[in-house]
């Protein structure tokens, strides 16, 4: 996936620039994969068969599957990485991300929902009970 090396070398060389400072990243890495069109340069099809054409992938981030169906890496920086995840049914269940980042979606849709939780009872450290509520969602 040509445009997305480019990209991610891109974002890459500005990060560096500011010597790898967490407070850049925000504006060098999600802005800059905004600006750059990414997401609708890339089509979902064309990622499919570049994966099942490409001679080796970077390296993949999360190969024992648990987020996506599949994820696949597109872009391996030294500090960063940038993923795409398919998803073949449409529902999942309340989660909460095992990583920070940004996301886009390239087809179909996605929603967001923050719940909150009011716990009423310790069962132990690990599990309690209480009120689960929705308090916004969006899409």
């Amino acid at each position: 996936m040509q445009v997305v090396q480019e990209v991610g070398a891109l974002v890459e060389r500005k990060w560096r620039e500011e010597n790898y400072r967490e407070d850049s990243f925000p504006e060098n890495c999600p802005c800059g994969i905004v600006r750059s069109g990414l997401a609708k340069r890339l089509d979902p099809w064309d990622i499919v068969r570049w994966v099942h054409n490409a001679e080796t992938l970077p390296a993949q981030q999360d190969v024992d599957g648990r987020f996506g169906n599949p994820p696949i890496t597109l872009f391996s920086g030294s500090r960063f990485y940038i993923d795409v995840y398919f998803w073949l049914d449409g529902t999942t269940s309340i989660h909460q991300h095992a990583f920070s980042g940004a996301f886009q979606v390239l087809l179909g849709s996605s929603i967001h929902s923050l719940y909150g939780f009011k716990e009423e009872r310790v069962i132990n450290e690990h599990f309690s009970m209480g009120q689960l509520t929705l308090k916004e969602s969006s899409c």
